[in-house]
């Protein structure tokens, strides 16, 4: 994801934790269901697959914010919530298109203004942080198919040294910006040169209690024409008389697709995003 001191940053920071007790096993069974819910493949209904370049799926937080330690709780609320109040003047924006390198190749991108810009990320609150300055920049952001450096507006918010950033390209290349969800679930997902075989790095089962039989969990993928679902589901109830580490177990887990992975977008049974890392010569 890489870090952009004095502008933005994304950080894409995957945690698992599991609890013990009776707490594991709901909890079990809510992170690992028999089919994915209906409405997480409607949310993708219409995603445009297949259109080059691809839209962009930023993921986590937007404004992308950069040094967050540098600020203090009440202002680091304030912009996740999006609450901001312009307090500055015209920005020019620079005549053309700008060349960008995408996760599936160059291209060249219109530029949004910094007013639409502003208006794309701000959302009506009444408690919002005065944005005192924008200046065009560039910033890293995180999406599904890897890390890519954009130009970004930098916004100035009073009270802090470090701005916020918004993607500064047409909204044409993003797709729901500050919408989208990642998992919490995998922590790492890498597709072969096929584009079929994804090796995803998920929960493993808890260990048994002092003599119970193991549970095991069985690979599930569920396709569509714009998505692919992949999680485990148990085999076997955890029992809950014996206390479990607290911290759990990622496992590789290999799924083969029926076809392609190309442009679809790749889910937890829950619809949380998971990026992928492709390899320079996999099918799409």
């Amino acid at each position: 994801m890489g870090k952009v001191r004095g502008r933005a940053i994304l950080a894409l920071l995957l945690v698992f934790s599991a609890a013990c007790g009776n707490a594991p096993q709901a909890m079990t069974q809510k992170r690992m269901p028999a089919d994915i819910p209906p409405k997480v493949l409607d949310d993708w209904a219409t995603f445009p697959v297949d259109r080059a370049p691809r839209p962009l799926l930023i993921i986590g937080d937007l404004p992308a914010v950069g040094g967050p330690e540098h600020m203090s709780d009440g202002l680091k609320t304030i912009i996740r919530n999006r609450a901001f109040t312009r307090k500055f003047g015209p920005v020019e924006t620079p005549p053309g298109r700008a060349r960008v390198e995408l996760p599936d190749g160059p291209a060249e991108l219109p530029l949004v203004s910094a007013e639409e810009a502003f208006a794309a990320m701000t959302r009506p609150a009444s408690d919002a942080a005065e944005v005192v300055r924008a200046e065009l920049g560039a910033a890293s952001f995180g999406t599904d198919r890897g890390g890519v450096k954009l130009p970004a507006w930098l916004f100035f918010v009073r009270g802090s040294d470090v701005p916020v950033a918004w993607p500064a390209i047409g909204v044409a290349a993003l797709w729901k910006p500050g919408e989208i969800r990642a998992t919490a679930v995998a922590a790492d997902a890498r597709l072969a040169s096929d584009g079929r075989s994804l090796a995803v790095s998920l929960p493993g089962p808890p260990p048994p209690c002092p003599g119970q039989e193991p549970v095991t969990y069985q690979t599930q993928v569920i396709e569509s024409e714009r998505t692919v679902a992949v999680g485990v589901r148990a085999d076997g109830v955890p029992a809950e008389d014996c206390v479990r580490p607290a911290l759990g177990r990622m496992i590789r887990y290999d799924f083969v697709l029926k076809s392609a992975l190309g442009g679809r977008v790749l889910l937890d049974l829950q619809g949380g995003v998971i990026p992928v890392t492709w390899p320079p010569s996999a099918i799409r």
